[in-house]
């Protein structure tokens, strides 16, 4: 009697530890896939007087394509307004998603920004204009330059 009620935990036992392993591992596969999470910095200026920009709303998403498991979201996420140097960290950055950015203040126009394979490109030119959700393309793009380290983005009035 005590041989069955022992064997019957055991199997309880290897069943919970083989769903927990298929657990992390998708977990780590897909930790793998989209590329291990940084962090990249934007720094928003007037575009005539290069002054930083405080208080710039932004949102962020990111997309991956893939002809084996489709595709892959994150966001539209707002994050933290921009503080007095004009600074917005973007936590979470995976380097092998295409990151999309959307920023807006008032008395300027918005501008949008695609960060893919380490680099950013921006515009204030798309048409038409792209609802959170949508994933969009620059009409005519422009690569952000670098102030220290993070990415330099100009905002015109």
């Amino acid at each position: 009697m005590e041989y069955l009620t022992l064997k019957s935990h055991l199997a309880s036992f290897w069943k919970l530890t083989f769903v927990a392993a298929a657990l992390l591992l998708a977990i780590g596969c897909a930790s793998i896939y989209t590329g291990r999470a940084g962090a990249i910095r934007l720094k928003v200026v007037d575009a005539r007087t290069g002054d930083p920009l405080p208080g710039v709303s932004a949102m962020w998403r990111e997309d991956l394509d893939d002809l084996l498991v489709g595709h892959f979201q994150t966001g539209p996420t707002n994050l933290q307004a921009s503080d007095n140097s004009g600074i917005i960290t973007i936590n979470l950055a995976h380097p092998k998603m295409t990151g999309r950015v959307t920023l807006s203040c008032v008395g300027y126009t918005t501008v949008y920004g695609v960060y893919s394979d380490g680099s950013l490109e921006t515009s204030d030119n798309i048409q038409p204009t792209p609802i959170p959700q949508d994933i969009f393309t620059l009409d005519d793009a422009q690569a952000a330059g670098m102030s220290g380290n993070s990415f330099l983005v100009r905002m015109h009035k």
